[in-house]
């Protein structure tokens, strides 16, 4: 092995870079992993001995100001550094110029940042459990700051950083004092106000974290870095993963759509989509995601049979490139059995409308009922308050908090008990419902504030009455007609909202009954929405007011859950 080869980049900042080679004195195809995690002790997917194994050279490279490379960390800003290395490997003796990269997480933002620069020498591509639209799938969702998880990673990797400031080893000792401070007092540490100010990110340790926050649309700043935007010029093919329970979720399936629907040929026929059970921890294991065991069969070997089988074709010109696999694999969560497809979401797929009804369940918790009725009611709401300062808590769901939340399946059952939380149920199914694509959920809401969050979650409720959450979406109302374009709201006026609940193949068995919760809040997953027309990152305490939300669910206003019922 080479250690800490140093690669000079377009403007002479140099990078530390490891080279793994089968043998000296020959060339070998190459496969590119750059990362924010230390090289030295991160482990690439099917791991780097087993690449070297299989004829692989493997070059792996300290993202810019990062551990043993120079420069300054700009998360994100990976497109120029990936190419450049790209470029100077293919140069190398030991290279014979066929260069792949791949990578799980940031590491795949790494890989697409860097396709999106057109790299002459990058013939393939594996970005796995990643973001492609940085604003939607990583930062904010449906307009509403994923707090927990960029507050829990960006702390966590601040430690590293505070070696590089030009501080003294005292202030170095406290700076670490804060982020120590912040983790053991979680969720408290989220709670502060206003969340845009946390000095433990400040002198220098995370200057992106005011970055984040300042950019709260979806303006140039995250339209710089928005892979989506520019499918249509992309010539590497690529092979996909995710999970149902992963943060990124939404990038992997939407960037396959929009690959679906833009790319080049030579992508759109080779492309190859996985998703599993898994939340961004468990990906490709069979390990509980949360409370739930999704059996042996949940497991898939993504290093043997997709990745490595991918860049054998593409770099080595052997076997079929995966041509032999169907486009889509995933994981129909309820059945718990792998099923395959052409397309995503598959063509056997229908949108179906579950109406928010005045049939209420005597569950205990039901505001009413759900089903494929149409309200017969001309006039019929249900009511609470939100209080930003008694938000709803987090129970699992997509979120990557690492120890600090868990992810994944959690019982929903003690947040449908408060008072908060909108509870509508159907009657015991007499045959299973599967479900695989899209859900949504258009709420007629109206609300005492000028802004507001609507947070909408799917629950399987089993006979034992586990309520089991199934995926979720939020939408700041600010932002119902456009992201980059926030408008306020009235007070007494009745808006149509569509709430993103994310894609999900899930099978409601017989016996078990459909829920759609709805409330306001998802801390410390998602920032807490003071209700009033302020910048939400800058509120304060002060600024936290209480509102009253309605929603409507009659037949002039029929709030309704749409969901993919799949009829294979």
């Amino acid at each position: 092995m080479r250690r800490d080869v140093m690669v000079e980049m377009r403007d002479g900042v140099t990078l530390a870079t490891d080279v793994h080679l089968p043998q000296e004195g020959e060339s070998f195809p190459t496969l590119v992993h750059r990362t924010p995690y230390n090289k030295a002790e991160d482990v690439p997917v099917g791991t780097i001995p087993t690449a070297v194994e299989n004829g692989y050279a493997v070059v792996q490279q300290d993202v810019r100001g990062r551990f043993a490379s120079n420069g300054w960390f700009v998360p994100f800003s990976e497109g120029e550094d990936g190419y450049d290395t790209i470029e100077w490997v293919a140069e190398q003796s030991w290279s014979t110029g066929q260069v792949g990269m791949y990578g799980t997480s940031y590491r795949g933002m790494t890989t697409i940042q860097a396709m999106k620069e057109e790299p002459p020498s990058l013939v393939a591509a594996a970005p796995l459990v990643t973001p492609a639209n940085f604003y939607h799938d990583l930062q904010y969702s449906g307009g509403a700051n994923n707090l927990g998880t960029s507050m829990a990673w960006t702390a966590s990797n601040s430690f590293s950083q505070i070696s590089r400031l030009n501080v003294s080893e005292s202030e170095a000792n406290a700076l670490r004092e804060q982020l120590q401070a912040l983790f053991q007092n979680w969720p408290d540490s989220a709670a502060q106000l206003p969340e845009i100010d946390i000095s433990a990110f400040d002198q220098g340790v995370a200057p992106y974290w005011r970055d984040w926050l300042e950019h709260p649309t979806f303006d140039n700043y995250w339209q710089a870095i928005d892979v989506l935007a520019e499918v249509g010029d992309l010539s590497i093919p690529m092979v996909q993963a995710g999970g149902w329970y992963d943060i990124f979720l939404d990038g992997t399936t939407s960037l396959f759509s929009a690959v679906e629907e833009r790319a080049p040929e030579v992508v759109r026929e080779n492309q190859r989509l996985v998703i599993g059970p898994w939340s961004h921890l468990t990906y490709p294991s069979a390990d509980p995601v949360g409370d739930r065991d999704f059996g042996s069969e949940a497991a898939y070997d993504l290093s043997g049979e997709l990745v490595f089988p991918w860049f054998d074709y593409w770099l080595k010109d052997e076997g079929d490139g995966v041509r032999s696999l169907p486009k889509v694999q995933y994981f129909q969560m309820g059945a718990d059995e792998w099923r395959s497809a052409d397309e995503w979401p598959p063509s056997s797929s229908t949108p179906t409308d579950y109406y928010l009804d005045g049939d209420i369940p005597d569950d205990g918790v039901s505001s009413g009922g759900l089903s494929t009725n149409e309200p017969a009611a001309e006039d019929a709401t249900d009511s609470y308050d939100y209080d930003p300062l008694d938000p709803v808590p987090t129970r699992g769901g997509p979120l990557h908090m690492g120890p600090l939340q868990t992810a994944g399946v959690v019982d929903q059952t003690p947040v449908e008990e408060r008072d908060d939380v909108l509870v509508y149920t159907s009657e015991a199914l007499s045959e299973s419902v599967a479900i695989a694509g899209d859900v949504e959920a258009t709420l007629f809401v109206e609300t005492t504030a000028p802004d507001t969050d609507f947070v909408a979650r799917l629950v399987d409720v089993g006979p034992d009455g586990y309520s089991m959450n199934v995926t979720e979406g939020v939408l700041r109302a600010r932002y119902r007609e456009s992201f980059e374009e926030p408008e306020f709201l009235e007070a007494g006026v009745v808006y149509e909202l569509t709430v993103d609940l994310r894609p999900v193949a899930h099978t409601f068995e017989s016996g078990h009954r459909i829920r759609l919760d709805v409330t306001s809040s998802n801390f410390p997953k998602l920032d807490r929405n003071p209700n009033t027309a302020i910048t939400v990152s800058r509120a304060t305490e002060e600024d936290m007011q209480t509102a009253t939300q309605t929603l409507h669910r009659s037949s002039n206003y029929p709030s309704r859950l749409q969901l993919p019922v799949d009829s294979a």
